[in-house]
């Protein structure tokens, strides 16, 4: 039987103001850096709704603020906290639709950056405003946290734990169609850059620069064979991976493209390591420059270095600002156990999942850096990436389980 505060909670969930919310958040081109207004916006939506939210900048960003919203518990009782990311992934060229045209068709809601991740933000935001709105007894706080810069590494959750805000336990509701993930992977990425000697085209016959593109692709070939020290695990098979995202050269660091006439003299990519739950990032960069000694050995009048974030952080490589961790939680621990639980009770089937999810858990996501913070955090969410729109019912359906969870653990 159901239980009042059960009851309660599940009638604070109103499908209108939920899609009304996702409708409002999408409206903003949230991209990383520019997350403020959105922030703003979602803080005032809170406060509306009787709860006393706070906007916090990162310590070395002003004006670029993560949200945190707190129901106090009374004491002696676990902490839960949701959160999310108001960062949106770039519009790629092939995006099908008008990706600022957010409308319902068929129970469904279209527009770019809500299943990455909007619609997870919104059923977050619905699941504390429904348990504030029972009057539920907690024990334990319950936040909700609203970060910027997930998409760079996890800037605000980073943030966020150098100042120690977080709870014993996290729900990530990033994209997992519902699935309930406990284990991903971590990112890191680092900049490489070769420094030559330049040169006019008209005076090749009397001197020999050393062309810097020329030397970088010898580097790229030579990360084919980066040998890493993490080694492999079966249940995450084809990690640790690398990939170079990213190239640009020419005369001077500012890449212009208009002296082709002039040897480049520099070259910088930048190169992503997916890599195991618990890799070390800083052995990690020791495998990759181990693996550049041949190159330098062939080329020793050009300048090799490799620099990790927030070497990459910068106008021209605005990626990863800090590393990205994973995460590994037993699939019988309590927390994933309960989710699956009150999943099951609100749609009537277990969840598909619980665990390793394919491609899912090749993502890594804020969880890393809480769990990292001392907390437990996995991922549950309404969304999946494989797709363009978002299911109304699926963020719904989120919100109850993540409420009703939030009774478990904190009451």
């Amino acid at each position: 039987m159901t239980s009042v505060n059960e009851q309660g909670v599940l009638g604070g969930i109103d499908r209108s103001e939920v899609v009304q919310l996702m409708k409002d958040l999408q409206g903003f081109r949230s991209f990383s850096g520019n997350e403020l207004e959105a922030m703003r916006f979602l803080a005032g939506w809170f406060q509306q709704r009787g709860l006393t939210p706070e906007l916090v900048d990162v310590s070395d960003e002003p004006g670029r603020p993560d949200l945190i919203v707190r129901i106090p518990g009374s004491g002696g009782g676990a902490s839960l906290m949701l959160n999310g990311h108001l960062d949106i992934d770039p519009v790629p060229l092939n995006y099908p639709l008008d990706p600022w045209d957010c409308h319902e068709e068929d129970g469904r809601l279209t527009g770019h950056g809500l299943v990455n991740m909007k619609a997870g933000v919104a059923a977050a935001a619905a699941a504390t405003v429904a348990v504030s709105r029972s009057g539920a007894s907690l024990r334990g706080d319950l936040l909700f946290t609203g970060v910027v810069g997930e998409l760079q590494g996890g800037v605000g959750a980073h943030d966020l734990v150098q100042r120690g805000i977080g709870a014993d336990y996290t729900l990530i509701c990033e994209p997992s169609d519902l699935d309930v993930r406990t284990i991903h992977a971590g990112a890191c990425q680092f900049v490489i850059t070769v420094t030559g000697s330049s040169a006019w085209i008209g005076m090749l016959h009397r001197v020999t620069p050393v062309n810097a593109v020329n030397v970088m692709s010898d580097v790229v070939q030579a990360l084919d064979n980066v040998a890493f020290s993490a080694g492999e695990r079966d249940e995450m098979p084809g990690l640790p991976r690398l990939i170079v995202g990213g190239i640009n050269g020419g005369v001077g660091t500012d890449f212009l493209k208009w002296r082709a006439s002039y040897v480049p003299d520099y070259c910088a990519i930048i190169v992503e390591v997916r890599g195991l739950p618990d890799q070390d990032w800083n052995q990690t960069q020791a495998d990759i420059d181990r693996a550049l000694d041949g190159v330098r050995a062939a080329h020793p009048e050009a300048g090799i270095e490799i620099a990790p974030p927030p070497a990459t952080y910068s106008p021209d490589w605005r990626s990863l600002k800090v590393p990205a961790y994973g995460i590994d939680v037993p699939t019988d621990h309590m927390l994933p156990q309960t989710v699956a639980r009150r999943h099951t009770e609100v749609t009537g089937a277990a969840p598909e999942r619980v665990g390793r999810q394919d491609p899912g858990s090749y993502a890594w996501t804020d969880a890393g850096w809480f769990t990292r913070g001392g907390s437990v955090a996995i991922v549950y969410g309404p969304t999946a990436n494989t797709e363009r729109t978002t299911s109304i019912d699926k963020v719904l359906t989120c919100a109850r389980v993540l409420a009703l969870t939030a009774l478990d653990i904190c009451g």
